[in-house]
C-alpha cells in the first residue's frame, strides 16, 4: 500500500493534468449535446450557468476545476488528497464514457 501511495504522490501532477484535459473534453461535449437537446446537465450549478450562456459555463469550469486540481496537488502528500485525486479522475473518466455512449446513441438514432 505504501508503494501505491508513493506512486500517486510522484505522479499527482500528471494525473491532475489528465483531470484538466477530461474537464475540457467534458465541457465541450456537454455544451454540444445540450445545444442539440440530447442531454441535460446533471450538475444544477452547471445547468444554471449553461442556461445563462455557454461562455459563463466555460469560464467557471475553466476556473474551478484547475483550482481544485491545484489544491489537490499542493496537498498531494496527504492521504485525503491522494484518495481525492483518484476519485476525481475516476469520476471524470466515467463522465467521458457516458459522453461516448451518448455519441453512439446519437449515431444509431441519426440525430
Amino acid at each position: 500500500m505504501a508503494a501505491l501511495s508513493k506512486w500517486l504522490e510522484r505522479r499527482a501532477a500528471l494525473l491532475l493534468i489528465l483531470v484538466g484535459v477530461l474537464n475540457v473534453l467534458d465541457a465541450v461535449l456537454t455544451a454540444g449535446w445540450m445545444s442539440l437537446g440530447v442531454i441535460e446537465e446533471a450538475n444544477p450549478l452547471m445547468a444554471y450557468l449553461l442556461d445563462l450562456g455557454p461562455t459563463l459555463f466555460f469560464i467557471v469550469k475553466a476556473a474551478l476545476v484547475p483550482l481544485g486540481c491545484f489544491i489537490l496537488w499542493r496537498y498531494r502528500h496527504r492521504r485525503f488528497a491522494k484518495i481525492a485525486i483518484v476519485g476525481v479522475l475516476g469520476v471524470y473518466s466515467w463522465v467521458i464514457v457516458l459522453h461516448f455512449r451518448v455519441w453512439i446513441l446519437v449515431e444509431r438514432l441519426g440525430l
